[in-house]
């Protein structure tokens, strides 16, 4: 019944994992480390009445605890070898024999290995996930010759500075920026010659806009646009 109801409730915590995002880190803890808890004391309660246990419920009982509530290292660690401490020295006060004692102990003391090195694991690759997820979000705010705004992201960007700069009552200046004779440029001297004059006419933007509040971009082909908040209008002419 026991092992029923704990199965029940990881059904429960599982569940909740996939519908919902954000839920505290004890929901899942408190349910292994009651789990854990519980069948630690069942094995040290059969051997105390000289019962046959299968410990090998015990065993993957745990493993499939750990991975399938997928705890973080910090709390899949201390959890693990506080059941393994629990069972050991349960074990050794009701008396079991001691090489039964240290071979089951080591057993359970590996699971637990196994489980906290799955959990460090499984928070290192959703880290990853994390960090290549925010890349991607990056590379794609970018224009890719330029590295400067792309089109989409900088009137994004600009829709959220208007509406800061309503509440706060500051000005916003938005100066447009085109190279001229590009193409001409272009079909003379080459294509890899026009990237790089792109390449440089971005970056001499892009040192004019060093504000936290301020947006360089190219908008398309040799047209870019910089956003200077709460400029004035002395200054940007100047």
């Amino acid at each position: 019944f026991g092992v029923c109801g704990g199965s029940a409730l990881l059904a429960v915590i599982y569940l909740l994992r996939r519908r919902i995002t954000g839920y505290p880190q004890w929901l899942p803890l408190s349910v292994a480390g009651a789990n854990g808890a519980a069948l630690a004391a069942a094995a040290v309660m059969a051997s105390a009445r000289h019962l046959h246990w299968p410990y090998e419920i015990i065993f993957v009982n745990f493993l499939y605890t750990f991975f399938f509530l997928g705890l973080s290292f910090r709390c899949a660690a201390p959890l693990a070898l506080m059941v393994v401490l629990g069972f050991g020295l349960g074990q050794a006060w009701v008396g079991q024999a001691p090489v039964e004692l240290i071979e089951q102990t080591f057993l359970l003391f590996m699971t637990a290995v196994l489980c906290a090195t799955a959990g460090y694991l499984q928070e290192r690759i959703d880290r990853e996930n994390w960090l290549r997820g925010q890349r991607i979000h990056e590379l794609s705010q970018r224009d890719a010759l330029t590295d400067l705004l792309n089109h989409r992201s900088f009137f994004e960007r600009a829709e959220a500075s208007f509406r800061q700069a309503r509440r706060e009552k500051k000005n916003i200046a938005v100066v447009l920026g085109d190279v001229d004779h590009f193409k001409k440029f272009n079909d003379t001297h080459g294509h890899m010659s026009g990237d790089l004059c792109l390449r440089r006419v971005a970056s001499l933007m892009a040192n004019t806009a060093r504000r936290p509040l301020d947006l360089v971009a190219r908008l398309g082909g040799e047209e870019c646009a910089i956003l200077f908040y709460g400029a004035e209008a002395d200054w940007v002419m100047g």
